[in-house]
């Protein structure tokens, strides 16, 4: 038996922040021992599960992957005139995607940002925010949104933007525990991204190397995105970096690395 844990057990971690959720919940650890494996997709999770549990569950880290065809050779990056900010992927706060949408107040009047994705509402949250934030003067005319539930070509909205962004936001769930997917097609299609700098985005992306790190507000990703637009021989070298780091991204790996720890158990 096997399972793959996307969160601390359906806690809260904005709630139980730097306590140990499973002190008061000894079933949680016994049932949990039933399984042959778990796995979990961050270090962090599988760290702080061990801990938890007092090495009683010690969680096995295998990364997402993705299933969009690769470049074949190395990207090669210029911008024109109209340069496209892109975020594909879902659309809420949970995610900071209106971090994203509120840098449009801080870019130069050739920037636009296209979303390309489907709205969750959240619990807590104004779900009118996003159209009303769509319909601000200085936003309105420069945002391209598309709300879909279903994305027929990901690849092909990746290769519409000249620069992709990794957001993110101070939830705990978020900036700690969670590996979005697309991430992983971002490196694939050989983009330079912009990640939003949080503890979990540290596992994937190295400021500098295969992205460039921006703090998670408007002004700060506006102008990250700008430096980038300046300096392309730069934005060249961390897109390259990220498409060189994706080979270990497909899903015949990630396959091979699950039928690699079932076998071992089985082999016990």
């Amino acid at each position: 038996m096997v399972y793959e844990c996307h969160d601390p057990y359906g806690y809260d971690p904005n709630v139980f922040k730097d306590r140990n959720p499973f002190e008061n919940d000894p079933d949680i650890i016994r049932a949990s021992s039933k399984f042959d494996l778990i796995l979990t997709n961050s270090q962090a999770l599988s760290r702080d599960i061990t801990t938890w549990t007092s090495d009683t569950i010690k969680p096995k880290v295998i990364t997402l992957a993705s299933p969009l065809q690769r470049l074949k050779d190395p990207p090669r990056i210029s911008f024109g005139k109209e340069i496209i900010l892109g975020y594909i992927g879902t659309i809420d706060k949970l995610r900071g995607v209106d971090i994203l949408i509120n840098a449009l107040r801080f870019l130069p009047p050739n920037f636009r940002v296209r979303i390309v994705g489907r709205f969750r509402e959240e619990s807590g949250v104004d779900p009118n925010w996003l159209n009303q934030l769509s319909q601000e003067g200085d936003i309105k005319d420069r945002l391209e949104l598309i709300l879909t539930d279903h994305i027929s070509d990901v690849a092909e909205e990746i290769d519409r933007c000249d620069i992709v962004v990794q957001t993110a936001s101070h939830d705990i769930h978020d900036s700690k525990y969670a590996t979005p997917q697309k991430a992983f097609g971002y490196m694939i299609r050989g983009k330079p991204i912009l990640v939003g700098d949080v503890p979990g985005h540290k596992e994937l992306f190295e400021d500098g190397v295969n992205a460039l790190c921006y703090q998670l507000d408007p002004k700060s990703l506006a102008e990250r995105a700008v430096y980038l637009v300046d300096h392309p021989i730069f934005a060249q070298r961390i897109a390259t970096g990220a498409w060189e780091q994706s080979a270990n991204y497909s899903f015949a790996r990630r396959a091979q690395d699950i039928l690699k720890k079932v076998t071992g158990l089985a082999a016990k």
